[in-house]
């Protein structure tokens, strides 16, 4: 249980029961459509730092409860998106749990579920499906901020987030992360917890913003502990043509030295291809999760990403 807003609204809800306080308007009844099935294609991609995975699952869930013919496409070789990922960050572990359950309620509700597959045109012809749902997620991008100084360094290894935590790929030992929110403060948490030099950057004025109270405290908490460093209202980043790299804040200008490792995880833009072509073609089309929008303030949530899935399947 959560509340929906740091120090705003106290409303309780939940972040995996997107019924909770709306049960009386939320009225599920198993196979209310099998009348009027329809073959509805989900499609997961790459993960997305916050709900990818949840979407999908979701809505294909909660489609074939209503009696549709759900076909769930990811292209990895499991099921979970973020999740997978997210369960890796220390004290998150738990946040793994769901995934079992969502595996068990697909089966049991006879959703096909295909995994390693490309969704492209010839999925399309194949599936022939009456509706899509694109849950592909997001993607990192460089901020246009920063293009200028990438051409500038020249050892300093420059990794994207989701590398990080998807891909495992390994950093040097003084790592700069430009990005405060979530996403850049759980790597700070994981790259710490494996004795690496983390400093945060963050443009904004505070950190994890999209966080839960609790949570925001205790992340916040367990990353002052372990020594990480936190700049806010960053204005920008110098790397000169040696590798050295300069912070620019509303206080001047500070050298940051000894960087080998710096992480991009502030910005990221929605992947949403397959829904161009879908529509091209005439299939009716719905876009949740980070696919639908990177960058909002609901965006890369967990909670936001099951509710749209959720919501959208029980009106197909």
């Amino acid at each position: 249980m959560r509340s929906l807003r740091r120090g705003g609204d106290t409303t309780t809800t939940c972040i995996v029961n997107p019924r909770v306080l709306r049960e009386l308007d939320c009225v599920d009844i198993k196979d209310d459509k099998a009348n009027n099935a329809r073959i509805i294609l989900v499609v997961g991609g790459r993960w997305s730092v916050v709900g990818g995975g949840c979407a999908g699952m979701e809505a294909a869930r909660r489609a074939a409860f209503s009696g549709h013919k759900v076909i769930l496409c990811e292209s990895k070789n499991q099921l979970g998106g973020q999740i997978k990922i997210a369960e890796s960050i220390p004290v998150r572990h738990e946040i793994g749990d769901i995934i079992p359950w969502y595996e068990g309620q697909l089966k049991k509700l006879d959703v096909d579920i295909r995994l390693n597959v490309t969704a492209n045109q010839q999925l399309l012809s194949e599936v022939n499906p009456d509706v899509v749902v694109i849950a592909t997620g997001s993607l990192p991008k460089v901020p246009q901020s920063f293009m200028e100084s990438i051409y500038n360094i020249a050892d300093i290894n420059l990794v994207m987030a989701d590398e990080v935590l998807e891909e495992s790929i390994a950093t040097g030992n003084n790592v700069l992360i430009i990005g405060g929110d979530q996403i850049g403060m759980q790597i700070a948490d994981y790259l710490a917890d494996k004795n690496k030099i983390v400093t945060v950057v963050e443009e904004h004025n505070h950190f994890a913003e999209k966080l839960a109270a609790n949570d925001r405290w205790y992340l916040i908490a367990r990353i002052i502990q372990k020594g990480v460093r936190r700049i806010k209202n960053m204005k920008k980043i110098e790397i000169l043509p040696d590798d050295e790299v300069w912070i620019v804040t509303g206080e001047g200008r500070e050298n940051l030295p000894d960087i080998d490792t710096i992480v991009l995880a502030s910005e990221r833009q929605s992947e949403r291809s397959l829904a161009e072509l879908s529509e091209k073609i005439g299939i009716e089309t719905h876009i949740i999760g980070d696919a639908k929008d990177a960058v909002g303030e609901a965006s890369a949530m967990i909670m936001t990403s099951i509710a749209q899935g959720y919501d959208l399947a029980r009106q197909l």
